[in-house]
């Protein structure tokens, strides 16, 4: 899981530069399904028009 974590904070570094939001990483011996990751996403649309 180590070398999956580097990797995704790679990628996270990439896209999210001074202004990182915050996140969360809970450890668990397995996730449903049997898939590597579980993210928790909250976004902003910043539209003047649509706010």
């Amino acid at each position: 899981m180590n070398a999956q974590f580097a990797e995704f904070n790679s990628v996270y570094a990439k896209y999210f530069n001074e202004h990182k939001p915050a996140r969360s990483c809970v450890a668990v011996k397995e996730l449903p399904l049997g898939v590597a990751l579980e993210m928790e996403v909250v976004a902003v649309e910043q539209d003047s028009n649509k706010l």
